[in-house]
């Protein structure tokens, strides 16, 4: 710009800007503003804002803004400032005079903006210009302590902006670390000082928080001036919040032991008495809660210290600590609606009960009097726990927030490691404890607590053996009561205590039914399920439940069998159940009936197919879309029965009469073929194809032939055109079925990899490939069973394989690829298979020709490996046709080729070779 800088013309400005209402108008005259900070010169715009600044009849809005200008000044063009010592001087002296002189009749926002502007000058002239700015600071204004602070707290604040190259910042960080004992001494002189006013002491707080927060604070170094701190700040909760939060993110506080017995000591006593004084006034208020998760994630920190020095020297601080925890952890009312502290302690309660139970067989010296009372405070807890996690009546929760729901939900997993802590340090008793509580909530009708200690039975169950048998059959004895099968379906309470209660079950099943007496238990706990299964109005916990009891097949079912059947029948004829419940009811059937015999099996089989497969009048008039939902509940009908009526020893295949299991998938062919046909099932043949994977895995094998010329011809219509389900199920079609069909299972494969050759540009390549390498690669010896059947199957492998090598660039397609190529040349030396070798030798002038130049591209080293393999088999077969083919290769006669041929005994060593001759051919080095 031409003209000077027009301060009348920046303070309008700066007015409109501040009392517009129009935003577009806003938006210009910010514009405008800084355009104003940028297009004029370093000193003159400094003098400009200084000017500003200094008239006290311009806008308070105005002089602010130009203090904020200087600042972004200094931080923006800091070298220029610094270089030109005449802008340093004048900078310098204005911002401390202003500061010594003016900061009475300064806005606070003006000061604090000052403040910060000397400070980040200071920062960028250490050490070469300005070598000690806290001493020049301090004996410039040591009768004024308070302006002193809130400029070295500034200090530390305005590191993180400072813009230079990372030496001279590490070089500055270590100059600020040498000039912490200066202000340390400072910070302590302040505090101890008994005349020091309130503000005095809030910025030498400030002034060590900044300090601690500055990148590599040594703590040891401030150990000392800590007490005098926390005692300055013993009714500041916001203080005290940032205080702990400091010390918990440095990195040296787990190394300086006996600084954290100090600030434990000072929690359990001054602090513990502030928290608990700030808890009657407001136990929901957010201060106090930030406090409190303060100090626990401190605590959380000193976790390893504690409970080390109270296993090694019996120190009874931990257990001052733990009364405090508790006290917050059980603090009266319910959370979320009367408090909101009593969930912050359950981390350090876990991580303490790790600790101790690690450190107690190596420590004789523990106390075990001390060690009893800390038992007890895990014991209190649970005790507690049945309260606080009990639920209030259903419409008095009904009425809380969404968001305190949340948070009551959220709260109840969030402690059940309250029981797990309990049960791992006090042991069986917890269980007793437990029970007796169960006992006294189901005599005295109280639905909630009933449910509640249900829950915390549930959340200790996954930590019990064998050894806690006495008090789970107790447990089920109580919960077999009579009036824990009263569900009302329109009382909330008792609909949530029977999911809970579900939940138990589900979690007690492992050990149930490995006990001596599971038939009887099983026969006291299936009823109960069964109940909840029809009144519960979500069962989906009740379903999980009573499959689970069901999947193991004792012997229980044999005499309730029938009853499961009939509950289940009937809850999987209600179409007013979500479709997965009613065929997870499918499932439990399907395992009850394994237990009766293949005719009375099928007579109940029969009247689900009839109504639900069989029944095709009810597809008369209905959409394609709905035709095709009918025909996907059909597939999932016969895929629960597939999965459900799995022998569990397949030697019962061999009983005269057809197992049920083979008499449901006759059953399901001809549907399945009836939708595969269908022009519209596109979507359904992936369906189809799974559930034929789940039918031939649970068929008994010497069945597997019967079912093999479905499946080829399924196999063959869809491999095309369902390729990633068709390809899983050809995996486990060639893998289960084996030699069993014969030569029907080897012609089905020359046709899949005759369809995939002639498909070879098809994107569905890369599934077909890793069909064809996995028959290669795990199947040979049943593909070779058929001798000269199999070569053409081999040849379109070769040739399919051959062709993605030479001209994909999809490292997937790639790497099954030539896996497939290294598959067979392995296979073949290791059988001494003189057909295959034959065939591969007929495509030896190609392959290595092809191969050759392929590994002098960018490919991954898997890939390389397994293209060298190929390489391997045919120098080591047919070394002088292979070096023939190379020598007309550019490249061919390199020493890296040399190399190839000395390795052709050893494998390793010449994949090695390959790797580097790829390396070198794509990085241009010396072949």
């Amino acid at each position: 710009m031409e003209e000077p800088f027009n301060i009348r013309q920046f303070v309008a400005w700066v007015d409109e800007f501040y009392t517009t209402t129009d935003e577009n108008r806003r938006h210009e005259l910010d514009t405008a503003l800084c355009r104003f900070r940028t297009e004029f010169g370093c000193q003159e715009t400094i003098s400009s804002c200084v000017s500003i600044i200094n008239s006290p009849n311009i806008s308070a809005h105005a002089r602010y803004f130009a203090a904020m200008s200087l600042y972004d000044i200094i931080r923006g063009r800091s070298e220029e400032c610094i270089s030109n010592m005449e802008i340093l001087e004048s900078l310098k002296v204005f911002l401390i005079d202003s500061l010594t002189n003016g900061a009475h009749i300064q806005t606070q926002s003006i000061t604090n903006k000052l403040s910060s502007t000397l400070a980040l000058l200071a920062l960028y002239c250490i050490p070469d210009v300005w070598s000690e700015p806290i001493a020049d600071l301090t004996s410039l204004w040591a009768a004024t302590p308070e302006l002193l602070l809130r400029v070295l707290s500034e200090m530390a604040a305005e590191f993180q902006h400072v813009k230079v190259p990372l030496t001279q910042r590490s070089l500055l960080k270590a100059e600020l670390h040498k000039m912490t004992q200066d202000l340390i001494k400072i910070i302590g002189t302040v505090l101890s000082a008994g005349d020091a006013t309130p503000s005095t002491r809030q910025a030498a707080i400030e002034c060590v928080e900044q300090w601690l927060r500055l990148p590599g604070a040594s703590l040891e170094s401030w150990a000392n001036v800590l007490d005098v701190v926390f005692a300055s700040v013993a009714d500041d909760c916001a203080a005290l919040t940032n205080l702990f939060n400091i010390l918990s993110d440095n990195e040296d506080i787990e190394n300086l032991t006996q600084l954290i017995i100090n600030i434990c000591e000072y929690i359990s006593t001054t602090c513990s008495q502030k928290v608990a004084e700030e808890l009657r006034g407001d136990s929901c208020s957010e201060e106090v809660r930030a406090l409190v998760a303060s100090i626990c994630g401190f605590l959380m920190k000193a976790v390893p210290t504690l409970a080390q020095n109270f296993l090694q020297a019996s120190d009874p601080r931990l257990i001052d600590i733990l009364s405090f925890l508790q006290a917050i952890g059980n603090w009266e009312g319910r959370f979320p609606i009367d408090e909101r502290v009593s969930d912050l302690a359950i981390d350090f309660w876990t991580l303490l009960r790790v600790e101790l139970n690690e450190g107690l067989p190596s420590s004789p010296k523990n106390d075990p009097n001390l060690m009893a009372t800390v038992r007890r405070m895990y014991a209190q807890c649970l005790h507690c726990a049945v309260f606080k996690h009990m639920y209030p009546p259903w419409r008095e929760f009904a009425s809380y927030s969404a968001e305190d729901k949340e948070l009551f939900d959220s709260y109840r997993v969030s402690r059940e490691e309250i029981p797990f802590n309990a049960y791992s340090l006090v042991g069986e008793s917890t269980l007793k404890f437990l029970n007796v509580e169960l006992e006294g909530a189901i005599a005295g009708n109280d639905v909630n607590k009933c449910e509640c200690v249900l829950h915390l039975w549930a959340a200790v169950s996954e930590l019990l053996s064998e050894k806690a048998y006495e008090e789970i059959l107790h447990c089920i004895q109580l919960l077999t009561s009579p009036s824990l099968a009263e569900v009302d379906p329109n009382d909330g309470d008792q609909q949530r205590r029977g999911n809970t209660l579900m939940s138990l079950l589900l979690q007690l099943a492992h050990l149930i039914q490995d006990h001596d007496k599971v038939v009887e238990l099983e026969l006291a706990i299936i009823p109960l399920i069964l109940t909840h299964l029809e009144r519960l109005s979500d069962p989906e916990n009740a379903l999980f439940a009573l499959f689970t009891y069901v999947h193991d097949r004792s012997e229980s079912l044999n005499v309730i069998g029938s009853t499961i059947s009939e509950r289940c029948y009937n809850f999987f004829m209600d179409e007013s159940h979500p479709e997965q419940q009613r065929l997870e009811a499918l499932k439990c059937i399907g395992h009850v009936l394994t237990k009766r015999t293949p005719k009375e099996a099928m007579e109940i089989i029969g009247h689900i197919l009839d109504v639900h497969v069989r029944n095709d009048d009810k597809c008369e008039g209905l959409s394609d879309q709905q035709i095709m939902t009918i025909y996907s509940f059909k597939i999932k009908i016969f895929s629960a029965l597939f999965e459900s009526l799995r022998l569990k020893n397949q030697d019962e295949a061999s009983l005269s009469e057809e197992p049920t299991i083979v008499l449901a998938v006759k059953e399901a062919l001809p549907v399945f073929e009836t939708i595969v046909e269908q022009p519209q099932s596109g979507p359904l043949v992936a369906d189809v194809l799974m559930a034929m994977r789940s039918a031939i895995s649970a068929l008994p094998k010497n069945y597997l032939p019967a079912v093999f010329p479905f499946l080829a011809r399924l196999l063959h219509t869809t491999l095309l055109s369902s390729p990633q389900a068709a390809v899983e199920l050809a995996k486990s079609t060639v893998l289960l079925c084996g030699l069993l069909p014969g030569t029907e299972l080897c012609d089905a494969i020359c046709d899949w990899f005759s369809m995939f050759e002639a498909n070879s540009t098809n994107p569905d390549i890369e599934y077909w490939l890793a069909l064809i390498y996995a028959i290669v690669k795990k199947n040979w010896k049943t593909l070779r069973a058929h001798k000269d059947r199999s070569i053409p199957a081999i040849r379109s492998a070769i040739n399919l394989a051959a062709y993605a090598v030479f001209n994909s660039h999809s490292p997937m397609v790639m790497k099954d690829a030539s896996n497939v190529l290294a598959s067979i040349a392995t296979q073949t030396t290791a059988d001494d298979d003189g057909e295959v070798r034959s065939l591969l030798a007929s495509h030896g002038n190609e392959l290595v020709k092809g191969i050759f130049q392929r590994i002098q591209t960018f490919l991954t080293r898997p890939i390389v490996e397994s293209l060298a393999e190929v390489l391997f088999f045919f120098m080591q077969q047919f070394p002088s046709e292979t070096r023939a083919v190379l020598n007309d290769e550019p490249y061919g006669d390199s020493q890296l080729v040399t190399a190839m041929f000395r390795e052709i005994k050893n494998l390793r060593t010449f994949k090695q070779t390959v790797v580097r001759f790829n390396l070198a051919a794509t990085k241009d080095l010396t072949l």
